[in-house]
């Protein structure tokens, strides 16, 4: 584990490279929670004070997902051990570390966790083929066994009626929430079947599959519309657009990431040297997948991280690399603060860094991780970041500012670029 200093971290290596049903155990958290907080708002390169409570769990078990509950600062997280936790944040006269329900879901692994968008129910799935929904307390509200493999991906439509799955059965499957009625099996893929989405409009589900295509799909009939065949690799990822319903982005383990419209490919973006993990506008096990892409809020950009070392950021307007971000780690994850402001990315060795997304200026990086950093989320605010470890440890980085004139100063310190 690297060690705090007081001192601001170097900036350097990070800088744009170029312009172009068992029983529910209620208990004390056991990850690590940590607070980053600034002292002065007004100033990029202040020295924030961490505070953290380390609960570590009795044995190491990796963190196979994790998402914030969308209305709230509650988070889910699935592990390969099969169990699911869910953590709420700490109120007046509550215990400081918060509230932590778990319970094993799965026989096997935890592949997924996904809250409905109503915050109110959880969906799981895992290595036992089940996806399990639940309620905020870990009730289990419903099930669905109808995959023969393992269910790699899960989500809600924006509704919250409707759920779409993903298998290594070679089917991708839409589902009524409120019944558990299988409405649709997608079938068309030769291999496992990596990821699923909705379009905005819950009208099509794209999914992809180690068979290296791409498909979308009529959620309404179930058919088959496009079946996309320019990836030579298998495909970790697909995600539309959050603003254009015919505009989404596929990376693959052939180093590329493609832009499609209604008709076609318009763009490749082949300037990773690795495979590319995760989009942000991704995985034989999707959490395993080493290149990633996000789209910006606003749609109008694009963000792919490698095990390259390399984060990579594409104005779509003017359809070109923006920026080259290059780390000395392999990055694992990164995403876009709620208002597409800020980067936040983790890598191998154990870091977080944030980046101005305008510039590809870092503003501060942190090792407090013992092992690789294989998630990071924002939650809806943009005031707190969420990072997770392969051996089990989650923190909690609170990025909201504090009185300047607070004469508590222990701590470790780091540079904080949010205020």
């Amino acid at each position: 584990m690297a060690s705090s200093s007081t001192s601001a971290p170097q900036q350097a290596p990070h800088g744009p490279a170029s312009a172009l049903d068992s029983p529910t155990r209620g208990r004390i958290r056991r990850s690590k929670l940590t607070t980053l907080r600034s002292s002065a708002p007004s100033l990029k390169n202040q020295l924030p004070n961490f505070r953290t409570i380390p609960i570590p769990r009795k044995e190491p078990v990796k963190v196979t997902s994790l998402q914030f509950n969308p209305l709230n600062r509650s988070i889910a997280a699935g592990f390969m051990s099969g169990d699911v936790l869910i953590w709420d944040e700490p109120r007046a006269s509550s215990n400081p570390a918060g509230r932590e329900i778990e319970t094993k879901a799965h026989k096997g692994s935890c592949t997924c966790v996904a809250w409905g968008p109503c915050g109110k129910l959880l969906a799981s799935s895992g290595t036992d083929s089940v996806i399990n929904v639940w309620s905020h307390e870990l009730s289990k509200v419903q099930q669905m066994k109808e995959h023969s493999r393992t269910v790699w991906h899960i989500t809600f439509s924006s509704s919250g009626h409707l759920l779409a799955s993903c298998s290594g059965d070679c089917t991708a499957r839409i589902w009524d929430v409120e019944t558990s009625q299988c409405l649709h099996v997608l079938s068309g893929h030769s291999g496992s079947v990596q990821y699923v989405v909705f379009d905005p409009t819950d009208v099509r589900v794209a999914t992809c599959s180690v068979d290296a295509t791409a498909m979308l799909w009529d959620v309404k009939t179930g058919a088959c519309l496009r079946t996309l065949t320019d990836h030579d690799e298998f495909i970790s990822q697909i995600e539309f657009s959050p603003t254009e319903r015919d505009t989404f982005a596929t990376c693959s383990q052939d180093c590329t990431v493609r832009m499609w419209n209604k008709r076609e490919c318009w763009v490749v973006l082949d300037d990773h040297n690795g495979d590319v993990t995760k989009m942000i506008y991704v995985d034989t096990d999707p959490n395993s997948a080493t290149l990633k892409i996000h789209f910006t809020p606003r749609g109008d950009g694009l963000l792919s991280c490698s095990n390259d070392t390399s984060l990579l950021y594409y104005d779509l307007k003017l359809g070109q690399l923006k920026y080259k971000i290059t780390g000395p780690k392999p990055m694992n994850d990164a995403v876009f603060s709620p208002d597409g402001s800020v980067i936040a990315g983790v890598d191998d060795g154990g870091n977080l860094s944030l980046w101005d997304s305008s510039t590809g200026e870092m503003f501060t990086t942190v090792c407090k991780h013992e092992a690789s950093v294989s998630h990071v989320r924002f939650d809806r605010n943009g005031s707190m970041v969420c990072t997770a470890d392969d051996i089990g440890t989650i923190m909690l980085w609170y990025l909201s500012p504090i009185d300047s004139s607070s004469s508590n100063t222990t701590g470790d310190k780091g540079r904080c670029a949010i205020s």
